[in-house]
């Protein structure tokens, strides 16, 4: 799992358990892939959390061997629980992947990382930099991959951008996926959609240059009620692809091909926040 870029804020990074024991001592309660799952801790066990918590200041010490949550670590957790829009990223280019959820609530904003080991980090934030905050959600390009490319003469790919019918990017999407156990899936699949040439080339590539895939699920509530949308990137040639729904004639179901660049997830989130917050 790729550690998230490090921007600033209040960022704390904290082992399951720990979390888990904040969770509980303040009574509130994560989205259900993201609540710690650790057994109920013997007297011992929930000693050394508390010290550890108390150790990174998450936690402030009092009398008779008890501590406190700190205010602004409760508060991080709040928003978590109750936020007003929330926003949970999954995220791979290859083998490097991130995991993410973000959240607002007033003039507050807070996130939670998976990272390598088992560990979570915790971040509090002005809700205004939520944009600057997503970047972090997308993983970063791989080391050096310019300079190799130039190593190796790989020709500049052109991005890849264009319409192509809803239906061929999902049956591609799976043909991609089990193209392991069925190498000739990816073929017979383009074969049977029968585009048109340029949108059967543009799939040809999509399908045999995609190394990547963002997935971002918004949800909140606005003054009509629970509101929810998806924001689907693909990584293709070496750059993010992001996919826009579109109406073609007779009513066909479109997705418009567009560069996105990495730090834009939060213009791409802008109009469902805007509907959500106001």
């Amino acid at each position: 799992m790729t550690q998230p870029t490090d921007l600033a804020p209040h960022r704390l990074v904290l082992p399951a358990d720990e979390l888990a024991h904040l969770v509980d001592v303040l009574g509130c309660d994560l989205p259900p892939s993201w609540r710690p799952k650790t057994p109920d801790p013997t007297a011992e066990q929930l000693a050394a959390r508390r010290r550890g918590l108390v150790e990174r200041r998450a936690m402030t010490a009092e009398g008779s061997g008890a501590a406190a949550v700190h205010p602004s670590v409760a508060m991080n957790l709040h928003v978590l629980a109750r936020p007003q829009a929330m926003l949970a990223t999954t995220a791979h280019i290859g083998s490097r992947g991130v995991r993410s959820l973000h959240a607002v609530a007033g003039i507050f904003g807070a996130s939670l990382f998976q990272l390598d080991g088992g560990k979570l980090e915790l971040s509090f934030f002005p809700a205004v930099d939520l944009g600057k905050e997503l970047a972090r959600a997308v993983p970063p390009e791989a080391e050096n991959a310019a300079d190799l490319a130039k190593l190796f003469g790989d020709e500049p790919r052109e991005p890849l951008t264009g319409t192509l019918p809803l239906r061929a990017v999902e049956e591609l999407g799976l043909a991609v996926t089990l193209r392991a156990a069925d190498p000739p899936g990816v073929g017979a699949v383009l074969e049977a959609l029968a585009l048109p040439e340029s949108q059967d080339r543009l799939a040809g590539r999509l399908a045999d240059e995609t190394d990547g895939l963002l997935t971002c699920d918004l949800t909140g509530r606005s003054a009509t009620g629970p509101v929810a949308d998806r924001i689907v990137w693909l990584h293709a040639a070496g750059s993010w692809i992001g996919l826009r729904p579109d109406m073609g004639e007779g009513g066909e179901r479109l997705v418009q091909l567009e560069p996105a660049q990495p730090g834009a997830l939060g213009v791409w989130a802008a109009g469902f926040l805007a509907a959500v917050l106001s």
